[in-house]
Parts: C-alpha cells; structure tokens; sequence
C-alpha cells in the first residue's frame, strides 16, 4: 500500500487541476460525430439502397449501435478515468500485448484514417465553394493540410486553448446543421411523397451500415480524454 500511495496522490493532484468540463467532453463527441460522414455517405447509400425508408432505417440501426457504444464506454471511462480510450479498458481486460497492437493500430489507421477522409471531405467541398483557390493555382488539399496544422498547432498550447477552440467549432457546427434544417423546411420545395419513391438498389444494407458507423463514429471519443476530465 505505502509502494502504491505516491501514484494515488499524483492521480488525484492530477485529476484536481484537469481543465475539461463536462460541457468540453461533450464538445469533442459532437465535433467528431457531425462531421464529414453525414455529407459524404448518404449519397452512396442513396445508390446503393434506392429507398429513403430503408436508408432512415439504416441510419437508426446505426444510431442504435452508438448508443450502445456511448453507454458501454461511459461505465468504462468512469471506472478507469484514464486517458486512451479503448487502449486503457483493452490493457486491463487481456493484457498489455492486445493494448499495444490496438494503440499501434488506431495510431496507423483508425485516426489516421478518418483523419484523412475528413480532410479529403474538406478539400472537395473547398474546390466547390471557393474555385477562385484552384484557379490561383492552390491545391484544396494544400489548404486543408494548413489547417489541420494549425489546428494541431492550438492544441499543443494546452488543454484550455484547444477546448475553447473545440467548443467553438462545434458552436458553428452546429449552427450551420440548425441553419440547413430551417432553410429546407422554410424555403425548400421538398415533398413528403420522396419518401415513399424508390429507385432499383445496386448494393446491400450491410455495406450501407458501414457507412453510416463511419458517419456515427466518434461517439467514443471523450473516452481518450478521461484521464482530463473533471
């Protein structure tokens, strides 16, 4: 008990003097959830599935699975409040080997990728609402490589500047969604007989879900901030 005391106290002095609320915590699940997903898989699910009532329905099974996700690693993250995510709860289940190839594995593609994707994402919609930066001669995805940089360069100031930073984002992401719903039930020309329609589907529902859990996913993500959080 006297070996393990010291890391006991330097635990709670850290968690003490952590700077992320519950409202940051919550900034960074949504930030990563609403995202690229939901603007660049629909269409292949329109595709692949040709029937609005079955994409909706793909879209709530995927929520389903989320929840269950969100639920699971809210009890983990309480009971191992510890910074890692998923590589902290698989450490203690089976061992540090299985931890250590799955730390190694979200590192090489699990954020790595979606951070590219995001990027990617970023660029196509940047081509398309500012042509002038292409016509200049700029690469869109130059452009969105600067930005992750930047802010990549924020959250190395600290955790303050990057949460604050977080919740602003966030704050805007969540206004432009709001801003999109009101304009399309206010000035659109939409009609309730869409969703009835279907068109012949080219795909299957299984390869649609996995769209729509890239779309969702992120729901994780305060779990890699536990170790921070008040």
């Amino acid at each position: 008990m006297l070996l393990n005391r010291p890391n006991y106290v330097c635990r709670l002095r850290f968690t003490a003097g952590s700077r992320i609320g519950w409202r940051s915590a919550a900034a960074v699940v949504v930030a990563n959830m609403v995202g690229t997903g939901i603007f660049t898989t629909t269409g292949f699910m329109a595709r692949d599935l040709g029937s609005a009532l079955t994409i909706l329905s793909t879209w709530m099974a995927g929520a389903m699975i989320a929840l269950c996700g969100a639920l699971a690693y809210a009890e983990l993250g309480a009971a191992l409040p510890e910074a890692g995510g998923e590589y902290i709860y698989l450490r203690e289940a089976f061992g540090p080997l299985i931890g250590f190839l799955s730390g190694w594995t979200s590192f090489f593609v699990g954020f790595s990728g979606a951070i590219a994707a995001a990027l990617l994402g970023f660029a196509g919609y940047l081509e398309r609402l500012a042509p002038e930066i292409g016509a200049a001669g700029v690469d869109a995805r130059v452009v969105a490589l600067a930005v992750l940089w930047i802010l990549t360069a924020v959250h190395c100031l600290g955790v303050g500047p990057g949460s604050r930073l977080q919740a602003a984002l966030t704050a805007g992401t969540i206004g432009a969604m709001v801003l999109i719903v009101v304009a399309g039930l206010s000035i659109g020309h939409g009609s309730l007989s869409n969703f009835a329609s279907s068109a012949p589907a080219h795909g299957s529902v299984a390869v649609s879900l996995i769209f729509v859990l890239y779309a969702y996913s992120g729901w994780n993500a305060a779990a890699y901030l536990a170790g921070e959080i008040q």
